[in-house]
Parts: C-alpha cells; sequence; structure tokens
C-alpha cells in the first residue's frame, strides 16, 4: 500500500536504525577506551597496567565498533 506517509514512515525507520547502530558503535568505543586506559596505566587502578588481556580486549572493542558502522553502511 503506497500512502502519504509511507516516506515519512521509511524516513522516520532510518533515523532509528542509525541512532541504534551509532548508539552500539559508540558503547564498544567507550569500552575500547576503558580498556586501553587500564592497560596504560591511566586509571587509579594499576593492577592491569601492561595486561595484554586487557589490551586485547581494547582492540576487539574497537574492530566490534567499526564491524558495527559496516554491518550498517555507515560511514563517519
Amino acid at each position: 500500500m503506497n500512502t502519504p506517509n509511507d516516506q515519512a514512515n521509511a524516513d522516520d525507520f532510518e533515523a532509528l536504525r542509525k541512532a541504534i547502530a551509532l548508539k552500539c558503535y559508540n558503547i564498544c568505543l567507550d569500552l575500547a577506551q576503558e580498556k586501553w586506559d587500564l592497560f596504560k596505566g591511566r586509571t587509579a587502578d594499576k593492577s592491569y597496567v601492561g595486561n595484554t588481556h586487557m589490551e586485547g580486549v581494547s582492540d576487539g572493542a574497537s574492530e566490534c565498533a567499526q564491524a558495527i558502522l559496516d554491518a550498517f553502511g555507515l560511514k563517519l
């Protein structure tokens, strides 16, 4: 069915889809930064300084953020 509201609904859906993707992307980037800061010793908790697991978690979260952009076909 084609109604005058179809395009408005499609536009709303696309805006919501993009907002959700960007929210997920930002969650991954925040996690990546948090783990990188632990790895580099930029927090009060120094027990993870130089911990290669934290470095790997940070790298994985960064890759996840990029994968979200790719999956939704977004460019920043």
